[in-house]
């Protein structure tokens, strides 16, 4: 008995073909099965050697603090699910992070927000300098110029700074790591980490490092009187399984304790944290914090509850698995028994006097030889059409077929699901927020998006990704405000929309967010 998947069972019954064990799926889903991974969340004690972090507990992820794998490995299991989720990271993702230069310029009486790629702002900003002073009115405009020559200081600092921050970090990988925990979970962790300075001179560090802490590694610790989450746990006994070796069970069990920032004001938090610090000994001096960010969720204080959860409330999730589970099966035992053949007891009598077949092993090669000519002679496309004669003879008054072939209807025979298919896709995707023809067909429908439809619905799905995307940028933000870098810095994840040829060569062009 395979019970791989809760409420979905896989018994081996007591018949064969070719050998090989027939086999029968079950469906018995425990009324609560949709519910046991979520459960309450409650307050563990962190384990740890440090005595200082002795009272520290975090609080569990779901009623086994596996929920996040859980998740996983569901949404893994179904065909709708994991393409749509890999489609919505995508979509948040879309053509990846851009730094861009704003600026404002007033004209018909209005100020209109302006924007370049930042690494192309310098040459742009010297241009300005140099048209201004060769205006005739070099006196006139020479306060404008001095503001350029800053904001081209400034310009020249950061773009240095984001070179090799750029250098030292994969930001493609991080956002994309964001973009996935934040779509599975509505949760994700960054990792930022501060230059350590150098003994006996005043410690004015920056944040150097960007990277990402996996969601279902990741827990958040217990909350002070004032609801704010000071620190986060990380482990990988919260997901991984372990092998049996003393070593490993020791890494498996270590839990690390990071110090988290408070998300509604993370830089200022970061800069009073450092301000503590100033007089430690380098060696004193924490480096790593974690900066928590969700999606707020109603009624839900640490961990958010994303909205497509609900396929596992409504179980949902549970009759997809069992509509295809069982199909699979009728498929497989489709053509368990094609035809049944009856053989009279008097033929096979017959036919082993007839080749003297006296002993109790040449009757039973009669028998043999008999079912495998008349199944050969079924088998064989040759004999489509052909004609199997058969003789009968009287017994007691009544007539009794030698031969008989009884034909069985396959089990898939009026068993098409197409209609349940379709709803079963559609309300799955609806749930995650994602039109049919966003991702292809309508299932169980003949008909696709036209050019026109399908670049409507791709815009509306990133728009509507455009919230998720500004919390994304969070940490970005928090390194522009605590390093001090150009207030004209921005960062974008751009939209990208699909458009005629005729307009752009590449069939798409970016919007103006």
């Amino acid at each position: 008995m395979n019970e791989a998947i809760p409420g979905l069972k896989i018994v081996e019954l007591d018949l064969y073909e070719n050998g090989n064990p027939v086999s029968a799926l079950i469906t018995d889903f425990p009324k609560d099965l949709a519910l046991d991974f979520f459960g309450e969340e409650t307050a563990t004690p962190v384990q740890t050697s440090r005595k200082r972090d002795a009272n520290k507990q975090y609080i569990s992820w779901g009623s086994n603090n596996r929920m996040p794998s859980e998740i996983i490995a569901r949404a893994n299991s179904s065909p709708y699910v994991a393409p749509s989720l890999k489609h919505l990271i995508d979509s948040t993702f879309s053509a990846g992070l851009k730094m861009v230069y704003v600026y404002y310029t007033y004209s018909n009486g209005k100020m209109e927000r302006n924007q370049i790629d930042y690494e192309a702002a310098g040459e742009w900003i010297n241009k300005k300098i140099k048209d201004l002073s060769s205006s005739g009115y070099q006196e006139a405009n020479k306060d404008e110029i001095e503001r350029l020559k800053k904001d081209f200081k400034t310009w020249e600092d950061t773009n240095n700074f984001l070179t090799k921050f750029q250098e030292d970090n994969n930001l493609a990988l991080w956002l994309y790591e964001q973009a996935s925990d934040s779509t599975y979970f509505w949760n994700w962790f960054s990792l930022l980490k501060l230059n350590i300075g150098e003994p006996n001179k005043e410690w004015d560090p920056k944040i150097v490092e960007l990277s990402h802490l996996e969601a279902v590694y990741t827990r958040k610790g217990l909350a002070d009187n004032y609801g704010r989450v000071n620190y986060c746990v990380y482990s990988r006994s919260f997901a991984d399984d372990i092998n049996n070796s003393e070593q490993a069970q020791q890494d498996y069990m270590q839990q690390t304790i990071i110090d988290a920032l408070h998300p509604n004001r993370a830089a200022a938090h970061l800069r009073e944290i450092v301000n503590k610090q100033k007089d430690f000994k380098v060696a004193n001096r924490k480096l790593m914090y974690v900066l928590p960010m969700s999606i707020p969720t109603p009624g839900k204080f640490y961990y958010a509850f994303p909205s497509w959860w609900s396929i596992f409330k409504s179980r949902i999730y549970n009759y997809m698995l069992a509509m295809f589970m069982r199909r699979a099966m009728l498929m497989e035992n489709s053509t368990m028994f094609k035809y049944i053949i009856h053989l009279d007891e008097e033929y096979v009598n017959y036919e082993c006097n007839r080749r003297n077949a006296t002993s109790d092993t040449d009757r039973q090669k009669v028998f043999n030889e008999l079912i495998q000519s008349i199944s050969s002679f079924i088998k064989d496309p040759k004999n489509n059409g052909k004609t199997m004669i058969s003789m009968s003879t009287t017994i007691n008054g009544q007539k009794v077929k030698w031969v008989e072939i009884e034909t069985i209807e396959s089990p898939m025979k009026g068993s098409d699901v197409k209609e349940d298919i379709a709803e079963i896709a559609n309300v799955m995707l609806f749930a995650m927020g994602i039109h049919p023809q966003t991702v292809g067909a309508i299932p169980g429908k003949d008909k696709v998006a036209s050019g026109t439809e399908a670049r409507e619905l791709n815009t509306l799905q990133q728009l509507y990704l455009f919230p998720m995307k500004l919390l994304l940028m969070t940490p970005l933000y928090v390194i522009k405000s605590f390093n001090r870098l150009d207030q004209h810095l921005y960062f974008d994840i751009p939209v990208h929309v699909l458009t005629t040829l005729d307009k752009n060569k590449q069939g798409v062009e970016e919007m103006k967010n």
